[in-house]
């Protein structure tokens, strides 16, 4: 049988204080309440802590032997419950995700640099990886949660919820004037574009939506990474066709993003999580920040 915390608060409160009422009032319990707790911890360890008179309370040997490892465990449970207490407060902590490169490139900076100005004690570990390896990374316990687009094929041991939906757009030199009007796939599939490589998930989601509508996007540049398309545009080489969210206007002031329509193409923005695990206080503030960021990016307030 293994002594309660109780029970070793008792004993080093009237070891130190040499009284069973001055021990009594420092726990807020009754002097008999005290006295239990000491027959309790003198049963479990079967030695006298104690000798009693009706004068005096005088530490046996025992007592003194067991004083150094009670105080010891009191503090160690003193430890724990300040680092528990921190990690619930997000005073401490540290949030480890995985992130597409495009998100990771565009929208990630802004939000890791307000939430480490609400909690700068946590640490934040951003991993920029490709979409196909962000469902490995979690089930191999090396990131709490990811951000991304939806996967083709959910994985069983994960779940998926939707931050966000955006509608592909045509981001273009803004020449001075924002505009932020719809504008129909069929006055820009004839003119000047940039998009994503083929076997992309989000070139694969254009080319299928406007293959239904008899349409085919053959853009004038191809390009891997995002960034690179947003810099070609930036100067002056074309059109990007991309979701909207790949747009922060702090890093992009002098283009805006148009929805295409006819048809309308959507993409998911999501976060991933094991089914198994328990967030962290610190990772689960840094989910709720992501999706305040953004359900209020203007990009999207008129979608439904």
């Amino acid at each position: 049988m293994t002594p309660s915390i109780r029970q070793l608060e008792a004993f080093v409160l009237v070891y130190k204080l040499g009284s069973i009422s001055k021990a009594a009032e420092r726990m807020y319990i009754t002097q008999s309440a005290v006295s239990v707790l000491l027959r309790q911890l003198e049963v479990t360890l079967d030695t006298r802590l104690f000798d009693r008179t009706t004068r005096s309370l005088q530490p046996t040997a025992a007592a003194h032997e067991a004083m150094v490892s009670a105080e010891r465990v009191l503090q160690e449970m003193a430890r724990l419950s300040r680092t528990m207490k921190a990690l619930a407060d997000k005073s401490l902590g540290r949030v480890t995700f995985a992130s597409t490169v495009a998100l990771a490139g565009s929208v990630i900076p802004s939000i890791v640099r307000e939430f480490l100005e609400t909690f700068p004690q946590v640490d934040v570990v951003v991993h920029d990886a490709s979409h196909e390896l962000l469902a490995s990374m979690l089930l191999d316990d090396e990131v709490d949660f990811s951000l991304g687009g939806p996967p083709e094929v959910e994985e069983a041991g994960l779940q998926y919820e939707v931050l966000a939906t955006y509608v592909v757009s045509a981001i273009e030199l803004s020449k001075g004037v924002k505009d932020t009007s719809p504008l129909p796939w069929s006055e820009i599939l004839s003119t000047k574009t940039i998009g994503i490589q083929k076997g992309t998930g989000i070139r694969d989601l254009i080319d299928r939506v406007l293959l239904e509508h008899n349409l085919a996007f053959n853009p004038s540049f191809e390009v891997q990474f995002l960034s690179t398309a947003l810099a070609m545009t930036a100067e002056g080489l074309g059109t990007s066709i991309l979701p909207g969210y790949f747009l922060p206007a702090r890093l992009h002031a002098g283009l805006n993003a148009r929805p295409l329509i006819e048809p309308e193409i959507r993409r998911e923005l999501v976060v991933v999580t094991r089914r198994d695990r328990t967030l962290s206080a610190a990772a689960e503030a840094f989910i709720k920040l992501a999706r305040a960021h953004f359900t209020q990016d203007p990009s999207q307030q008129d979608l439904a």
